[in-house]
């Protein structure tokens, strides 16, 4: 196997950040987001206005960073398993890679039950799949170079990951209506079976592995 070498981290959500995020999943179980002040938000995370206001403009503003943030920080679990792939390493690796993922989404579970039960104004679950679907082909064409799609249809790059965002995005959902039931590991291979296909028809050129 090739050595493989991963993108940049993307910074994680700091302490501050999450707890924000905690108290806005607590306030959204009885009242709606138009109800929601940024005093509440501050009494619940337990900081002060200078904390918040020292990074947002209002309750809006700090939806949009976060979720910006956040879906860098998703794409980037997801591409090291692109990385794995393309290195070949054993399908071992490539579980706990993408049980990684999983990991990672249980950590930010409040920020995703928020997203898909449709609670952020102007943020869907589609929006936040294009947002991912940009970061993607960014991220893919800094770490890889050039990538040209190894498939006789004339499918374009873009739309390639958008359909990987979609499916990644997909496993979740389900994971999620199924009351996360399944393992990491369990949810790992499923994603494998349908994500394989994904980067095996994507020829990348000036690898950096």
């Amino acid at each position: 196997m090739e050595t493989p070498k991963f993108p940049p981290e993307a910074k994680a959500l700091t302490r501050a950040e999450k707890a924000f995020v905690n108290a806005l999943f607590n306030l959204l179980k009885d009242r709606r987001f138009d109800e929601i002040r940024v005093t509440d938000l501050l009494r619940t995370a337990d900081y002060s206005r200078g904390a918040f206001y020292g990074k947002y403009e209002d309750k809006f503003d700090f939806i949009e960073k976060i979720t910006n943030k956040i879906a860098h920080l998703d794409v980037n679990e997801q591409m090291k398993f692109m990385v794995l792939m393309v290195s070949k390493a054993s399908p071992e690796e490539q579980v706990r890679q993408v049980s990684a993922w999983y990991k990672f989404l249980t950590e930010y579970r409040p920020f995703y039950e928020m997203l898909f039960d449709g609670l952020f104004p102007g943020i869907s679950d589609e929006e936040y799949c294009f947002r991912c679907t940009e970061i993607i082909g960014q991220l893919t064409q800094s770490h890889f170079g050039k990538i040209t799609i190894d498939v006789d249809n004339g499918i374009d790059e873009k739309l390639l990951c958008y359909i990987a965002s979609y499916e990644w995005i997909a496993l979740h959902k389900y994971w999620k209506r199924s009351g996360y039931k399944q393992s990491l590991e369990e949810m790992a291979r499923h994603t494998l079976y349908t994500q394989r296909d994904y980067i095996l028809n994507m020829r990348l050129e000036r690898s950096t592995l």
